[in-house]
Formats: C-alpha cells, sequence, structure tokens
C-alpha cells in the first residue's frame, strides 16, 4: 500500500495541536496528519525569539525533519497558522504541494472593530518577544491568557458550544 501524502497542520494562537484534533480525523488515515504545537505554545520547542520570521524558520525546520526531504507535504494552517503558512509558502513556494487556510487572518487586523482587541494581542506577543526564553514560554503559553482569549473571542451564547470551544483551546 503507498504511503499517505504528509498534510503539515499548524495551530492558531489560542491553543495547540488538539485544536485541529477533528481536522485531523477526517482526514485520516488518507493523509499522514502531523499536527506540532508552534514554538511557545503547549509542548512547542522554546526559541530565542517569537516573530514571524522566527515561526517561518522553525516551520522549515520541521517540513524538512518531517518529510526527509523526499515528499512535499501540504500545509494547513488554521487562524495565526494561516500567516505562518502564508509567509512559509511565500519564502520557500517549491516546498509543500497546496497550502489550504482555515479561519485565515486576512484583513488588516489592527482596523476595524475589534482593532483594540487586536492591539492588545499584538502587545502580548510583543512582551512575549521582550521576555527571557524561559519566561516568554510561560507567558505566551499561560492557560489563564487562553481562556481569557477564548472568552472574549466566541461569538455564541450557547454553553455547550462555549465549553467546546474552550476545550479546544487548552
Amino acid at each position: 500500500m503507498p504511503k499517505a501524502r504528509p498534510i503539515i497542520m499548524i495551530h492558531g494562537y489560542r491553543g495547540t495541536h488538539h485544536g485541529l484534533s477533528l481536522i485531523k480525523q477526517s482526514f485520516e488515515p488518507r493523509f499522514d496528519c502531523l499536527v506540532p504545537d508552534l514554538p511557545g505554545f503547549g509542548a512547542g520547542p522554546h526559541l530565542s525569539s517569537y516573530s514571524l520570521n522566527d515561526y517561518v524558520d522553525w516551520l522549515k525546520e520541521f517540513v524538512a525533519k518531517s518529510t526527509n526531504g523526499s515528499t512535499k507535504p501540504i500545509l494547513l494552517g488554521h487562524s495565526f497558522g494561516s500567516i505562518v503558512c502564508s509567509a512559509y509558502a511565500a519564502q520557500y513556494p517549491g516546498s509543500i504541494t497546496e497550502l489550504i487556510l482555515v479561519n485565515p487572518i486576512g484583513a488588516p487586523a489592527l482596523q476595524g472593530p475589534r482593532s483594540i482587541l487586536n492591539r492588545l494581542a499584538v502587545a502580548y506577543y510583543w512582551i512575549g518577544s521582550q521576555l527571557p526564553n524561559q519566561l516568554a514560554h510561560a507567558w505566551l503559553s499561560s492557560q489563564l491568557v487562553t481562556r481569557l482569549m477564548s472568552e472574549v473571542m466566541a461569538k455564541t451564547r450557547d454553553s455547550t458550544k462555549r465549553r467546546y470551544i474552550h476545550d479546544q483551546h487548552r
């Protein structure tokens, strides 16, 4: 039986690899799903800094290690992961076969009715980038901040849906 095509899934900024579990389940076994935690999130590695370029560099290494350079993967990014995946695809277009963006961040994020919340998110990540490595990891993986963001960003008032949303961002 031929080996399944690899698909690398990159989560958003409120979560970890757990948030993509339903999507992963729907792709398996037709695809070899790889769903890492981004640096600074969950069990993700520590970086010396946390800029978009740092995430792209990390993703380049992850793609190379995961595929051994033999098979070009499909790349899927959700929310903040869509920014990382888009930047990666722009820099290394020949290294993937397809790019899938789920709930992408495409509009100017610092404009519009939610600009204050977006500016707070930018400040949060800027602070994380200024802290020493170990403290930055603790700051960026804070369950309290993740829960607060999840509460603010969830649109539904349905308690069952809210519990599910919050569970996906643990």
